[in-house]
This record gives structure tokens, sequence and C-alpha cells, in this order.
């Protein structure tokens, strides 16, 4: 092949490129993949070193040159694998022009375990007669990295499909392409009635206004969103409220366009607006509670002033209507007896009326009726001997009743004078 005259660039000549049959040979050698050059009847009229390297290694004459490729791929596929027909059928279908490439990939077992390869065979371009390039490029890294990612989907699949919480995935055209167990449950339809049906969204959420509202809320927000509630209705019609949390932007997941998980909170949801309910109940009732206790306030003053008012007029009668009678039937001549029993009945009168009478109340409340009767006489300073003849006791009985009086008053360890005690008390 002749050598290229340079061309000039930015102004200066290149140099001329050797461009003969040997710079072609060594960069073929240099390709990393098995190449070999066929003519229009499939004989092999050049290979590149690897092929030979791998023609060597497997007990094979590694100059190849003058067999026929395609023969040797017939043979193959009368006693081997398929894929040997169809690689013969493949070139074949180049060398005619039908196809203007032909790929396969095919899998093969060696010493050093099973390896993938890539089979390319296309015409070679420039004038002349017809030559195809078949080329086996060693795609095991590859395969073995696909089969990687495979299983870690099938893992993935298989942790999403068993997960107690629901995942939903969609692709580019928003059509749900994964619909998992915790899904089907909660929302009575099964992956088969959600999955890639373009009416899904509908049959979740029914409501035109509401899905439409929500898809908004969804453009708006990105793919980027944490307890987020949304009422799905069920199959059976029932409303499930649900959180739903949509991380796939920052963990994409090869094959998804979005994703989420989500949490049935209809019982959680339930709950709350039972026990806000019941706090405004309470609040109602403890408002009521203080209208009546307000009122309650206002009837208990008003009773109380009345009651102020029943005793002084109480205390107005008997100023007008006893007292003065009182009066007049002491000056009557009366005997000592009687006249003590009228000063009872006037002093008692007195207490009746007197602003200390709630006094009275808690000591009749600790004393008999009988030491009250004796308690009376001695505040108005009558012996033992005197009380005994009005009350037609005993000295020892009144003796009795004034020691029990002493102790319910708290004064038997006291020498405080219970008549002066008494006298003070009233």
């Amino acid at each position: 092949m002749p050598k290229q005259s340079g061309k000039k660039r930015n102004g200066r000549p290149s140099p001329a490129l050797p461009w003969n049959g040997r710079l072609a040979r060594r960069l073929l050698d240099s390709w990393p993949a098995r190449v070999a050059i066929l003519d229009s009847s499939g004989v092999i009229v050049h290979v590149n070193k690897p092929w030979a390297d791998f023609a060597r290694d497997q007990g094979l004459d590694h100059d190849q040159t003058g067999r026929n490729y395609l023969t040797v791929r017939d043979q193959a596929a009368e006693s081997g694998p398929n894929e040997a027909a169809e690689a013969a059928a493949g070139i074949r279908s180049v060398i005619r022009g039908v196809t203007p490439v032909f790929l396969k990939e095919y899998a093969c077992s060696g010493p050093a375990g099973r390896s993938w390869f890539l089979m390319r065979a296309t015409r070679l371009a420039g004038p002349g007669s017809t030559l195809i390039v078949v080329s086996h490029e060693d795609i095991t890294e590859r395969k073995l990295a696909e089969e990687e990612l495979r299983a870690s989907l099938d893992r993935l699949y298989f942790i999403g499909q068993n997960m107690p919480v629901l995942l939903e995935a969609f692709d580019a055209d928003r059509h749900i392409i994964v619909w998992n167990r915790e899904a089907e449950r909660v929302s009575g339809y099964s992956a088969g009635e959600i999955v890639g049906n373009p009416r899904a969204l509908e049959l979740l959420y029914p409501d035109k206004a509401y899905r439409e509202y929500m898809l908004n809320e969804v453009k708006k927000r990105g793919y980027d969103f944490r307890d987020w509630e949304w009422e799905i209705t069920r199959k059976d019609g029932s409303i499930r409220t649900i959180s739903w949390f949509n991380v796939s932007r920052h963990f994409p997941i090869p094959g998804w366009n979005s994703w989420a998980i989500g949490v049935d909170i209809t019982d959680r949801v339930k709950a709350k607006r039972e026990l806000e309910a019941k706090e405004r109940e309470l609040q109602l009732h403890a408002e009521k509670l203080k209208e009546i206790n307000t009122a309650l306030k206002v009837l208990l003053d008003q009773r109380e002033q009345e009651k102020r008012q029943q005793i002084k007029d109480m205390a107005a009668t008997l100023e007008k209507l006893v007292f003065p009678y009182l009066e007049r039937f002491q000056q009557t001549g009366l005997d000592k007896e009687q006249a003590v029993f009228l000063e009872v009945v006037r002093s008692n009168l007195d207490r009746i009326i007197s602003p200390l009478a709630s006094r009275l109340t808690g000591l009749e409340s600790s004393l008999t009726p009988a030491e009250i009767e004796v308690a009376e006489l001695l505040r108005l300073g009558k012996t033992s001997g005197q009380i005994a003849g009005l009350l037609n006791l005993s000295i020892p009985t009144v003796s009795t009743h004034r020691s029990n009086i002493r102790r319910k008053l708290g004064l038997t360890h006291n020498k405080i004078n219970l008549k002066s005690y008494l006298r003070g008390f009233f």
C-alpha cells in the first residue's frame, strides 16, 4: 500500500503515514478481541495474534489461514449446540448483504471456568472483493457484572415483596411496575390488576379532583418527600390512609424511574381523630362545668345573703316580740329556780341571734345533750349542787359530766377554770 503524502495542518505539512500490510497486521494483533477476515465463501484469509493464540491454547493449528470458517461452524452445528448453526447463518446473511452486522453472545467452559464472548460479523468497507471481519470479544467481566446486578435485583425484589410496608415503583410513563404483597393486602388489588395498568391510579384514587390535586403536588415536590399522607380507596370501597416516603432521587434503582414505600396509618389516624373528638367533648364538658360552678356560686352567695337576712329578721322579731315579754315576766316576782330557767332561756335566745352561734354548733357536735345542759349552767356560774338541784341529778353525776366536758374540750391536763373557759367559748 503506497505511502500517503502529508496534508497541511495549521499551515504545516503533517508527516506521511506509512500504511501497509505490516501496519495493518500490527493493528489487528494489538486488538484484544480475536479477529479473522473471511472471503465471500467463508475462507479465512487472515487471523490476528489473539485468534492464533486461542487456537494454540485449544490444541489447534495456530495458522488458520485457508480453512473455511463456515464449514467448521456447520460441522460443529451437527454435533454441538444450536449456537454454531446460528453463527453460520448470521455470517452468511452478512456475506449476502442481507444483514449489515450480526451479533451473537455465547458462553463456553474452559480450565479457568465459564467465559462469555460476543461474536460480531460485519463487511469490511472499501473497494474490491467482499471481505467479512469476524471478531470474538471476551465479555466475561460484563456478563458477570450483569449476573451480579441481576442477582442483586432479584434479592431486592424478594425483600421488596416481603417487606411489612407497601412498595410501589413507577416507570417513566408513571405506570406502576412494582406492587408488593403488602400493597396487595392493604389495597385489595393484586399486582396483576395494578402493574402495567394505565388506569391503576384511577382505581386507587377514583375521585378525579383529589387524584389530579395530589399528582400536581407530586410535580411540585418532586420525588423527594417523607410522611406524606394519601387516602387510597380499597377494592371494597373503604378508605385507607397511607403515609408515603419517596427517596428515589437519593437512592435510584435501575429500571425504576421512581419508587416509594408506604405505611398504613389508618388505625393511628382513626385513633387520633377519636382522641381529638374526645378532647373537644371534654373541653365542652369543662366549659359547661365552669358555667355550672359559676351558677352554683351565684346561688350559694344568694343563699348566704338570704340566710343572713333571715338571722337579722329573726333577731329583730325576738327583740320586738319576745324579749319585752321576758323582761316583764322577770319583774313578776319569780323564785330562784324560775329566775335561773328564765336566765337560761334569755341566754340561749341571745346565742341564737349571736354571730358566734356557729361555735355552739361545733360544741354540740362533741357533747351529749345532758353535758350541754351542764355546760350552760356552769357558764352561768352555777355550782355542782345548784346544777344537781335544777336538773334533778345527783352531785356525782354532775361531777362526771364536768369531767367528760373537760376531756372533750381538751382540758383534762390543763388547770384552766371550766366556767371561765365556757364563758369565753360562748
